[in-house]
């Protein structure tokens, strides 16, 4: 995977709030998980909420792409009823990571609970 590109945290905090900070329920928080700072942008655009995670680091090392490659390969391997069961939670307001622990049983913050099964 290549690198990408790289800015440093006030400017994709300007980047995020140029492009999006006019939609509906627009909100920025910076977070630390493990000594790693992490920017994350959310709002809504016609009735879908988006969140976008952002970190300077390379992509394959950021916490929202290992959560992504960990849940695909849940689906993958759970099946289908397992993937309707994440989409009746997430539809009933239950965020993503929270919904894969709670059908596997994955006691703790579901950010670092997921991380665990890589």
């Amino acid at each position: 995977m290549g690198r990408g590109w790289f800015i440093n945290e006030k400017e994709f905090i300007s980047l995020l709030k140029l492009n999006f900070e006019n939609e509906i329920s627009f909100s920025i928080n910076q977070k630390v998980f493990d000594n790693d700072g992490a920017v994350i942008a959310r709002f809504q655009i016609a009735g879908f909420e988006v969140e976008i995670f952002g970190q300077n680091k390379a992509i394959e090392k950021h916490l929202a792409y290992r959560h992504l490659l960990i849940e695909f390969k849940l689906l993958k391997t759970k099946g289908e009823q397992f993937r309707e069961s994440i989409i009746e939670l997430k539809k009933n307001g239950m965020k993503t990571e929270a919904a894969f622990c709670k059908l596997l049983n994955l006691t703790g913050d579901p950010y670092h609970a997921l991380l665990s099964l890589e």
